[in-house]
């Protein structure tokens, strides 16, 4: 079996990436627009922008005059069952925290 893989021509192994000129889909993206987020959630961008104006939507980050988010931080903020901005960076800051030596895990 192993040498059957092995034999196996590279140019036939399948490809995950799209053909050259065509876009990646939204989560094989780095980060995403404001209308990248809304087909991440299947909402509206104009309700992205009502999330990220209120605070319940992790921060952006700016590249140029673009505002980005991060599809890693998405998918986490997602499977925290999203929370607040300020809770969501509470959590992040404690995880991002270092422990002292020998202090037990929480």
């Amino acid at each position: 079996m192993i040498k059957a893989a092995l034999d196996t021509d590279v140019d036939q192994a399948p490809s995950t990436a799209p053909p050259i000129g065509e876009p990646l889909p939204d989560l094989a993206r780095l980060a995403v627009d404001a209308a990248g987020v809304a087909r991440l959630l299947s909402v509206s961008e104009r309700h992205v922008w009502g999330l990220h104006s209120s605070g319940r939507l992790p921060l952006p980050s700016r590249a140029g005059r673009r505002l980005l988010w991060p599809v890693d931080e998405l998918r986490a903020w997602c499977l925290a069952g999203m929370p607040s901005r300020d809770a969501w960076q509470a959590m992040r800051e404690s995880e991002a925290a270092p422990r002292a030596h020998g202090a037990p895990e929480a």
